[in-house]
């Protein structure tokens, strides 16, 4: 009995600094500078497309993996090779690349397109948005959803449907999936209202429309009255949301999440 006590005591004590580890890595990549220079030319980018670096494939957090963010040694694509791999914030809009797929975009063009974003009207806003998170909620298996954004009282509000988690490589074909809650009114599991709230704030992320969980209308011991999501518009389908968890006046940033207006 003793030993089972100090086993689960070491793995909560580890799961906790992983989670702390996650969360200060999110953080330093989000919010670090135009840190990324070229060598021959001392051009900077945000985005690691923007180098010629060697990679084998995506990490979580968007660097191709073998690469460190210092890329010591690295030249620039664009300068240096005779053409431009521009990141997708570069572009502002690249239609090969699926916006619905994370696997295409860093936390650092997910920043980027944040800022360039525009505060939606409430109007843009209301209906039914799919929905995929990229960050640390990745990592708790919480990687796709939908928002429901509808009027009530002369003022938005909304909640989040469950739906069936699947690979992103069958994402588009079988995705969004809604589940059942056989207790609840309409027959499908929500989890998580929240009151629509005028921007606020300083700082980068000022001008993003408040997802408010506090004020919604969720339990006080429920933890989700955490978090609190801010959203822009990057167009007339699409908005990109911030997404933190707030102890007073420290805030732990979360997941970045790209929603789709659906048909309803």
């Amino acid at each position: 009995m003793k030993n089972s006590i100090e086993t689960f005591n070491v793995l909560k004590t580890n799961g906790l600094m992983i989670a702390v580890l996650a969360v200060a890595t999110f953080a330093a990549i989000e919010n670090s500078a135009e840190a990324f220079q070229c060598n021959r030319c001392q051009s900077q980018s945000r985005s690691l497309s923007h180098f010629g670096s060697p990679a084998t494939g995506p990490s979580l957090f968007g660097y191709p993996a073998g690469c460190s963010p210092q890329l010591s040694g690295a030249t620039c694509n664009c300068q240096h090779s005779g053409f431009a791999q521009p990141s997708y914030v570069e572009q502002q809009y690249a239609p090969a690349q699926d916006i619905m797929d994370t696997r295409n975009f860093s936390l650092l063009d997910y920043r980027r397109m944040f800022v360039n974003g525009t505060t939606p009207s409430p109007a843009e806003l209301a209906g039914r948005w799919r929905g995929v998170n990229k960050g640390i909620v990745e990592l708790v298996g919480y990687r796709q959803f939908i928002k429901e954004i509808t009027p009530q009282s002369c003022q938005l509000t909304g909640d989040n449907v469950m739906v069936e988690q699947v690979s992103a490589d069958i994402l588009r074909s079988c995705g969004w999936q809604v589940k059942s809650d056989p207790q609840s009114i309409d027959g499908i599991k929500r989890k998580g209202k929240f009151a629509i709230e005028e921007p606020r704030g300083i700082g980068a992320f000022k001008h993003g429309t408040i997802f408010n969980y506090r004020n919604g209308d969720n339990k006080k011991s429920d933890p989700v009255r955490l978090l609190v999501d801010k959203v822009v518009k990057i167009d007339d389908n699409h908005l990109l949301g911030r997404a933190t968890a707030n102890f007073g006046p420290v805030q732990i940033p979360l997941a970045y999440f790209v929603l789709e207006r659906m048909e309803y």
